[in-house]
């Protein structure tokens, strides 16, 4: 008989009114502002792996507007040149909230590998627009993410459960679009505006009729 006050986001696109693969890559997007406990690195070092094996494209989008937010960037954009990964990486900073829907809509999966995530709101955001998700089982809101229903979620700063989470999800694009399927579901009975207002209507009828206030 407990209740918590979720996240919502309304919904943005679903999956028969969106496209996947739109030039045969997996594009995966990252979203965060550029601090080393975002784990850039981790996931660039993971899409390296990846690389000959699956056809990937890995869009980092962020915050970069302190000296140490922006000393951490250049460490990403570095790593990119040193590692020869300019076709395979796009680093992208201070994008303007109204320009983030075509980043969603640009992208098939939503990867979110920081760690010390006291409660993202971005992978609904991210499952609003159906994409699936892969997170930290630490993050503070990691229980949006079914593990392995509308995503996966990898253990905390584990760099090769990472890799294997991510190999795992590109390894069958058609489970991909279902797992994207089922958060935008999700994401509607559960975690959207019209849903949480529903609900807290039903819990203050309840109260009237309990004579609880």
């Amino acid at each position: 008989n407990d209740y918590f006050v979720p996240f919502v986001v309304n919904p943005r696109r679903a999956p028969k009114e969106r496209t996947y693969f739109a030039d045969g890559r997996v594009h995966i997007l990252c979203i965060g502002k550029y601090e080393i406990r975002k784990h850039h690195l981790e996931l660039l070092r993971a899409a390296e792996k990846l690389r000959d094996k699956y056809d990937i494209h890995v869009t980092l989008v962020g915050e970069a507007t302190n000296r140490f937010q922006k000393a951490y960037c250049e460490q990403v954009n570095a790593y990119v040149r040193e590692r020869h990964m300019e076709n395979l990486v796009t680093v992208k900073t201070n994008v303007a909230k109204r320009d983030m829907e075509k980043e969603y809509l640009a992208a098939d999966l939503y990867v979110i590998p920081s760690t010390l995530e006291m409660a993202s709101v971005s992978q609904l955001e991210a499952m609003s627009y159906s994409l699936p998700v892969i997170c930290s089982d630490a993050n503070g809101t990691a229980s949006y993410v079914e593990d392995g229903l509308t995503g996966y979620q990898f253990r905390d700063c584990d760099r090769q459960d990472l890799l294997d989470k991510l190999e795992k999800m590109l390894s069958d694009r058609e489970r991909m679009k279902a797992m994207g399927a089922a958060g935008y579901r999700a994401l509607m009975e559960k975690y959207s505006f019209e849903t949480y207002q529903k609900a807290i209507q039903a819990m203050l009828e309840k109260m009237q009729e309990q004579k609880l206030y």
